[in-house]
C-alpha cells in the first residue's frame, strides 16, 4: 500500500527531486513545468531482493499557496535573510508521471521514470478494476504485478518476462547460441544517407541450442523461481550499474564540483526551508531562487576566488519538517584538475 512521501528515505527523495529538476528546461522535460511530487509514494518489491527494492514517487500537477515560507540564511552575516515564495503544493488527482528510485545497487539509481505515462501504481489500479494494489512487484523495466492479501496476482502492467532455464552465470558463454537478425544493403554503400529507400537483405540466425523456457502460470511459483531463473542476468546487471553507484558514493563523500560562473541547480525537498552556506568557498557563492509553476529549487553560482584552486563549501538545508541535509560542493577552476580529494569536514561558519 502507499505510504506518506516523508516516509521515503531522505537520500532517495533527494535523488528523485534532483532528477526531476535536471529535466526542467530540457527536451526530455518539456512536460515537467508545474509538476510536483504527490503526497504519497509506493514501496516496490522485487522477488530476489529482501525488503523494499524501489520507491515509486508519483508526479501530479501542483497548485500554488501564496504565503511566502522560504528563507535563506547565507554567508556573510551582514547579508539580510531573503523571504522567498510562493510555495507549490500537491493537489493530488490524476497521475502526470513518476520517478522510481532504487534502494540499493541491485539496479541503477533511477531505473524508470516518465513525464508522459501514469505511474505504475495508477496503471495497476485501473487494470485491477479500481482496487488499490496491495503489494507491487517490479519484475523488469516495464513489467509490474500487484499482489493481493492472499499472495495472488491481482493485476499486471506489461508482460512478465519468461523464466529461462539453465542460464550460465557467465552470459558470454551464450554467444553464438542466441538468435540474431542482420539487415544489410545488397552492395557496399559509402554514405549511409544513400541507403534510404534501398531494400536490404535480411539474414536471421537461429540459436544452435535454444534456451529452455519454463511455462509457469501460477504467480506464487513464478515469484519463488524468479531469483534462480534470472540470477545470472541479474548479476550481470548489478555489475553493469555498479559505476553509477560509485559516482553516487563519490558525490556524497567528496561533493560536487562547480566552476565559477556556471550555475548549479539544487532541488528543495520541502518548500518550507532555511538555507545556509558554510565553508571556505561560501563567500564566493550566491544563491538565487528559481521561479516557475510548481518549482521549488535554488541556483548556486560561484565567483572566482583571488587564488585558483579548490574551495569546499556546504549547503545546509533545514526543512520545515525538521529534517536537515548537508550537501557538499567545491568551487574549482578549470585549471585545477581534481584527481584526488579527501572528504571535507562538515563545519558551519557564520550563523550557528
Amino acid at each position: 500500500m502507499s505510504i506518506p512521501l516523508r516516509e521515503v528515505p531522505l537520500a532517495l527523495r533527494r535523488r528523485a527531486a534532483q532528477h526531476l529538476e535536471s529535466l526542467r528546461g530540457s527536451e526530455l522535460g518539456r512536460r515537467a513545468e508545474g509538476l510536483v511530487f504527490a503526497d504519497t509514494a509506493w514501496p516496490l518489491y522485487r522477488p530476489d531482493v529482501d525488503g523494499i527494492a524501489y520507491y515509486e514517487l508519483g508526479l501530479v500537477h501542483g497548485g500554488v499557496q501564496p504565503s511566502p515560507i522560504l528563507t535563506t540564511r547565507a554567508w556573510p552575516l551582514d547579508r539580510p535573510p531573503d523571504v522567498l515564495g510562493p510555495r507549490p503544493v500537491s493537489r493530488g488527482g490524476t497521475s502526470a508521471g513518476f520517478v522510481i528510485v532504487s534502494t540499493g545497487p541491485h539496479d541503477s539509481p533511477i531505473p524508470h521514470w516518465s513525464l508522459e505515462r501514469a505511474a505504475p501504481s495508477h496503471q495497476l489500479r485501473e487494470a485491477g478494476g479500481g482496487r488499490d494494489p496491495g503489494r507491487i512487484y517490479k519484475l523488469d523495466a516495464l513489467s509490474y504485478v500487484a499482489e493481493d492479501a492472499a499472495g495472488a496476482a491481482a493485476a499486471r502492467v506489461g508482460p512478465a518476462p519468461v523464466l529461462p532455464e539453465g542460464l550460465p552465470h557467465d552470459l558470454t558463454k551464450l554467444r553464438g547460441r542466441i538468435s540474431s537478425l542482420i539487415a544489410s544493403p545488397p552492395s557496399p554503400i559509402d554514405d549511409d544517407s544513400k541507403a534510404t529507400g534501398i531494400e536490404h537483405r535480411v539474414e536471421r540466425r537461429e540459436p544452435t541450442e535454444p534456451i529452455a523456457v519454463a511455462k509457469i502460470e501460477d504467480w506464487k511459483e513464478y515469484r519463488t523461481r524468479y531469483a534462480d531463473a534470472f540470477g545470472p542476468a541479474l548479476d550481470a546487471h548489478r555489475r553493469a550499474v555498479a559505476p553509477a553507484w560509485e559516482t553516487e558514493k563519490a558525490l556524497d563523500e567528496f561533493g560536487e564540483g562547480i566552476h565559477p560562473g556556471e550555475p548549479h541547480t539544487v532541488a528543495l525537498l520541502d518548500p518550507g526551508a532555511a538555507l545556509e552556506l558554510s565553508g571556505p568557498g561560501a563567500p564566493f557563492v550566491d544563491i538565487r531562487v528559481l521561479e516557475g509553476p510548481g518549482r521549488t529549487a535554488v541556483e548556486l553560482r560561484g565567483k572566482a576566488p583571488a587564488k585558483p584552486g579548490e574551495l569546499d563549501f556546504q549547503l545546509h538545508i533545514t526543512h520545515a519538517s525538521g529534517e536537515a541535509e548537508n550537501l557538499r560542493f567545491f568551487l574549482v577552476s578549470r585549471d585545477s584538475p581534481s584527481n584526488s580529494r579527501t572528504p571535507p569536514p562538515i563545519a558551519r561558519e557564520g550563523n550557528p
